[in-house]
This record gives C-alpha cells, structure tokens and sequence, in this order.
C-alpha cells in the first residue's frame, strides 16, 4: 500500500467505509423480495381455497345425499333381484322427491346394483340412459373396500349427475 497514491488510498478507503451500507442493501432488496413471493404464495392459496369451497361443499352434500338414499328401505328393496313392481314405484317417487327438493343441484339420480345394472332412476328414461359401465359407478364400486359408508351399503351406488360439474 506504500506504492499507490493518495487518490488510490482515499477510494480504498471510500468503498470500504460503504461496503456495509451496499451489503445491507443488498440484503434487504433480497429480502423483500422473497416476501414479496411469500405474500403472492399466501394470495394463491387463499384463491384456491375460495374457488374449492364450493367443491367441497357440492362433494359433502352429494355424499350425505348417497348415504341416505343408501339406507332407504325404498332403494333398498329394489337392490333385492326379486324386487316387485311396487318396489320400484316406490323407489322411483322416492328418487323423484329426492330430485325435486335438490333440483338446483342435480339433474338425474340412478341406483344400480353391483355389476353396474340401473334398477331405479328418478325417471324411468334415466334409467335407461345409465350405462351399465359407468365410470362413476365403478369407481364407487371399487373403493366399497376402503370407504365406511360404502361398507354399509354394499349394494348401493347411487349415481348423481350434478349440474356444477
């Protein structure tokens, strides 16, 4: 350091004396803007949770709703493969009233047995336009093993058209 000059010293001296001024800067400029990140992750999750409430909501009730009509005697009968006439009568009003009260939500209500067959719609044409493959049906089917409800009612898989999905 005896070589360089006065200005050379001086300008050593000057940038070490706002080294700490430039680092505290910097660090703060980096801070905010992981803050930043933070708060639009926060916005983004409270989004989500906004626009899946009403989701869950629509899920819980179909549910609730499947669980009852599960455990009507009415749907119940009209599982049994020697189910009468007046059974299914009873169950299709049963389905019919079920509908009318949900009707904002639901558009058809379909019972089926276990291979996937309808026996009771809340209209007779629904009924027929259920596919015996049905993909919700199935899927139902195949978690009776893990799901409570499902265990309870075994034979019963009501399928439910909503009208938000």
């Amino acid at each position: 350091m005896a070589r360089w000059s006065l200005r050379t010293k001086l300008v050593a001296v000057a940038v070490l004396a706002l080294l700490p001024v430039l680092t505290i800067a910097g660090w703060r400029s980096y801070d905010d803007a992981r803050n930043v990140q933070a708060r639009r992750a926060d916005a983004a999750h409270a989004i989500v949770e906004v626009a899946s409430g009403r989701q869950r909501e629509v899920l819980e009730g179909s549910r609730r709703l499947l669980v009852a009509a599960c455990d009507d005697d009415a749907v119940r009968a009209v599982l049994d493969a020697t189910a009468t006439a007046t059974e299914l009568d009873r169950c299709e009003a049963y389905l019919a009233r079920l509908l009318r009260r949900f009707a904002a939500d639901y558009s058809a209500l379909v019972v089926t047995d276990e291979k996937g067959m309808a026996r009771c719609a809340s209209s007779p044409v629904k009924a027929r336009e259920c596919p015996a493959a049905s993909r919700t049906c199935n899927h139902a089917r195949e978690r009776r093993g893990s799901h409570p409800e499902a265990r309870a009612n075994r034979w019963c898989c009501d399928h439910v058209t909503n009208r938000d999905a």
